[in-house]
């Protein structure tokens, strides 16, 4: 897509769009996922369309500042140390998917790219853990993981020692091929 003009989301979708305003794709710069699936007419459907769309005029949706909300409620409730290593695993996360969206997924602060989870992390009693939200990245991760406890979906790590930057880039690049290989 060259212009700027909506692609075909489906009549009810365009309509509601329209009657908010929305008459092409710069329109929705200003807006976040989140208010316009309060659109009556608008679903995820319509948002999976809109988004590569938007991306190739080098745009984007409007961050939700809802999520990070409940991110921040959620780490202000963890205690030292596990608060400081999430702390320093989330820094991270921001460094490598600076578009991401964050939010609460399965109740863990996950960042989301395109609305697909890429990266979660959780504090338990004694230990943090990692979600690459697959387990088939823990498993092509190999020898980068081996001196972790790994699970299906997860895996642990110190409470008071964040994961290298390096495996943190590698099971996000990893996400990220399968996302785009499978849609999932």
């Amino acid at each position: 897509m060259t212009d700027n003009n909506l692609p075909n989301i489906g009549a009810p979708a365009t309509r509601a769009l329209t009657n908010a305003g929305v008459t092409v794709l710069s329109d929705l710069a200003s807006w976040t996922e989140d208010e316009l699936l309060a659109l009556h007419g608008v679903g995820p459907k319509a948002i999976r369309i809109l988004q590569p769309a938007l991306a190739e005029q080098g745009l984007a949706l409007r961050a939700s500042s809802v999520g990070v909300g409940k991110v921040e409620s959620y780490l202000s409730k963890v205690v030292s140390p596990q608060r400081e290593t999430l702390d320093a695993v989330r820094a991270t996360l921001r460094t490598v998917l600076p578009d991401a969206t964050e939010d609460l997924k399965y109740g863990m602060p996950t960042f989301l790219v395109n609305g697909k989870g890429v990266a979660a992390y959780a504090a338990f009693k004694a230990h943090c853990s990692y979600f690459p939200m697959s387990s088939n990245v823990l498993e092509a991760a190999g020898d980068a993981v081996a001196k972790y406890s790994v699970s299906k979906g997860g895996l642990r790590f110190a409470a008071d020692k964040p994961l290298p930057v390096t495996l943190i880039r590698k099971l996000v690049k990893l996400r990220l091929a399968e996302i785009t290989a499978t849609g999932h």
